[in-house]
């Protein structure tokens, strides 16, 4: 009796370029004893299995065959060729030659050009033409073509079925130039120039707009060049685009003492100096001028040490404040100066003398002073005064003023422009001691029944207008007469003597801010 066995075997066959394996199953019948009985029902399945069998496999080696086309092609189109996907230093080569590639890089070389960076947003450019620049072979790119792997390429391509990322490759760029040209161009540039260099400066304290504000250091141009030519000369020979020697360490001088160091001891002394410097006292002075006094004056007045420090010395700073006084005083000052007056039927005339006119009081001025600058005090004032001119009008005079004149021995009032009262005085005696003083004052007492008293005398008025001293305007009762030359021979002590109905009337109308002006004409 005869039967047949199915034996089935696994193996592997193995692509060399793709890395596949292909699992085949081969069946062996092998003759072997088995009996007549067996039905007709296996033997079909037998064969059904191993018809299936036999196309698995004829797929598998179609399969393989495909695959070996599709590699031999790609092998065969990239053959001398870099791969899709291939950038060397940048350039894409995709498809490109060994010696095409080779022109792209001595193009780009030949192209070269050196950035230099300075402090100051400086930048100098040296061109590769300049110093003799150009690409030489080294067989860097020869050798990335032979790096290059085929199958794992191709693999990658068949699996995603898109081309791999891109490579990125870096050859070694080889170039020559001429150093001493470069040493000659580079020693050349401005910024390397020992005039065109600028000492780093401290940080330190400055009077701008009025403060006392820290101004940070100014890390200036001055540079090592020695350093300055190897860093040129490194970047050259590397092929680098630019070089910056701002971050280079050492390279440029620095300030010893910034910000950082120093900035919140001068930020705390220019607080202080501040509060001297920040007091703004603007003065009205007489016809509408102004004058201030503010940091631009007082800053002058503060000290500086050996280093350039502002201090303040308390000795120096209350002179200067003396002498400020006193010289607004100077130009302020009316009292006694000598004025164009224009008199009755007279005309212009010049009078001086009298306690009429602006007298700044120097002692409270100052005192009043020091205490605005120590509290950074800010206002607009009048200077302190002891006296003032009642009008800014007429040469300060005004449209109300009292005129006598000692030589015609009359006197008139004047009110709004227009005499409103005149009459015949008699004055003082023309002796040393009795002549009444020429001049313009103001009436500073008014007084009704007074007594009037001096050497030899004690004589009782009805009005009494004190305006310069001991002189003033009186009735004189025991008058009959005057006007004329009686002052000559009979004068007074110094006082305006007036008939007592026109004392009276004087007394109504003259008022303590009326000019009195007194002349000879």
């Amino acid at each position: 009796m005869k039967m047949y066995v199915i034996i089935v075997t696994d193996f592997f066959t193995e692509c060399k370029y793709f890395s596949l394996h292909f699992p085949i199953n081969m069946c062996y019948i092998v003759a072997m004893r088995t009996s007549k009985k067996k039905s007709k029902k296996k033997r079909k399945i037998i064969f059904i299995v191993l018809l299936c069998i036999m196309a698995a496999v004829i797929g598998v080696l179609g399969y393989m065959a495909y695959y070996m086309k599709q590699y031999n092609e790609f092998v065969e189109a990239y053959d001398g060729r870099f791969f899709e996907g291939t950038s060397v230093n940048g350039i894409d080569v995709a498809g490109k030659t060994v010696d095409e590639v080779e022109a792209m890089l001595e193009k780009s070389v030949d192209s070269y050009s050196l950035d230099i960076l300075f402090r100051g947003d400086k930048k100098e450019t040296i061109s590769g033409s300049e110093i003799g620049y150009h690409y030489v072979s080294d067989g860097s790119v020869e050798r990335l073509y032979k790096k290059q792997d085929a199958e794992s390429w191709f693999n990658k391509y068949m699996k995603n079925k898109k081309q791999p990322e891109t490579v990125e490759a870096k050859a070694e760029v080889t170039a020559t130039y001429d150093e001493e040209k470069l040493l000659e161009v580079a020693r050349a540039l401005p910024e390397l120039q020992e005039e065109n260099m600028q000492e780093p400066k401290n940080a330190y304290m400055d009077y701008i707009d009025a403060q006392f504000v820290v101004v940070p250091e100014d890390p200036g141009t001055t540079l090592d060049k020695g350093i300055a030519l190897t860093k040129i000369l490194e970047a050259a020979r590397e092929y680098a685009p630019s070089v910056d020697l701002t971050e280079v360490e050492g390279l440029y001088s620095q300030p010893s003492e910034t910000v950082d160091t120093i900035g919140k001891e001068l930020q705390e002394e220019a607080d202080q100096l501040n509060q001297f410097t920040n007091a703004s006292i603007t003065y009205k002075l007489p016809g509408g001028r102004e004058q201030t006094l503010d940091g631009t004056i007082t800053r002058s007045w503060l000290q500086q040490d050996f280093e350039g420090t502002y201090y303040k010395d308390y000795y120096v700073w209350n002179d200067q404040i003396n002498k400020y006084v006193e010289s607004l005083a100077a130009t302020v000052d009316t009292v006694g100066i000598t004025r164009v007056f224009n008199a009755t039927d007279i005309g212009e005339i010049a009078v001086s003398g009298g306690n009429y006119g602006y007298q700044v009081d120097v002692y409270n001025e100052i005192m009043q002073l020091s205490e605005e600058l120590e509290n950074g005090t800010v206002t607009t004032r009048e200077p302190v005064y002891t006296s003032k001119e009642t009008s800014d009008e007429n040469n300060g005079f005004g449209d109300d003023y009292v005129e006598v004149d000692c030589t015609r021995q009359h006197m008139w009032i004047y009110i709004d422009g227009e005499v409103e009262l005149e009459t015949d005085v008699v004055t003082g005696m023309m002796t040393e001691s009795r002549a009444t003083p020429a001049g313009v004052c103001l009436v500073y007492n008014k007084a009704l029944d007074y007594t009037l008293t001096g050497p030899g005398y004690r004589t009782p008025v009805s009005y009494w207008m004190p305006f310069n001293g001991a002189v003033g305007f009186h009735d004189a009762w025991w008058r009959g007469a005057f006007g004329g030359e009686i002052y000559l021979w009979d004068g007074s002590h110094g006082c305006v003597n007036m008939p007592v109905d026109m004392a009276a009337k004087a007394f109504d109308l003259i008022t303590f801010d009326m000019p009195i002006v007194v002349y000879y004409s």
